[in-house]
């Protein structure tokens, strides 16, 4: 329920707000849902969805992925409510991956 909320704007029943509780309760399943958004750039590094010089991703929000993965950047954590623009957290949940070069 906390993740639909999120999503949609709308309260959890028996709430009138999407407020701290809804975040904290969606917190696990958000930062699941990120890792495995980032994991699907493996797909298409490894020419699953597009491939080629040049190759796009037309996964909104996995370009960046796909970039640093391309130059051996790796996906290191997730972060809770990293970005809090509310049409970012409609999208992510305010999830965001931190990617590093190692």
């Amino acid at each position: 329920d906390a993740v639909r909320a999120i999503a949609t704007g709308i309260p959890r029943p028996g709430h009138s707000v999407v407020g701290a509780g809804t975040y904290r309760d969606g917190k696990e399943a958000w930062m699941t849902l990120a890792w495995e958004y980032c994991a699907l750039v493996d797909g298409v590094r490894d020419g699953g969805w597009a491939s080629g010089e040049g190759a796009t991703c037309a996964w909104r929000g996995l370009e960046e992925v796909l970039l640093y993965k391309s130059r051996d950047g790796e996906v290191s954590l997730v972060e809770h409510l990293a970005h809090t623009h509310p049409d970012y957290l409609k999208d992510a949940g305010g999830a965001m991956a931190r990617l590093f070069f190692v």
